[in-house]
């Protein structure tokens, strides 16, 4: 990823708000926030694969949440 900043939006309430954050980031979903060019570069990646092979345990994997 770039780190370059960006714009993104998150829900605030029954809205949502600008907020300013660097590529390559996590989002509330936990994959990355890409800018459109790091969108394009890393479009085929399986981001929860590699974690899971990496070690890392999703919530929804352990019947949490």
């Amino acid at each position: 990823m770039c780190n370059e900043p960006m714009q993104v939006y998150v829900p605030r309430g029954y809205d949502y708000r600008e907020i300013t954050v660097r590529c390559g980031n996590t989002s509330p979903s936990g994959d990355p926030w890409l800018c459109d060019k790091c969108a394009v570069i890393h479009k085929d990646r399986n981001w929860r694969q590699e974690a899971l092979e990496n070690g890392e345990q999703w919530d929804e994997e352990e019947g949490v949440g």
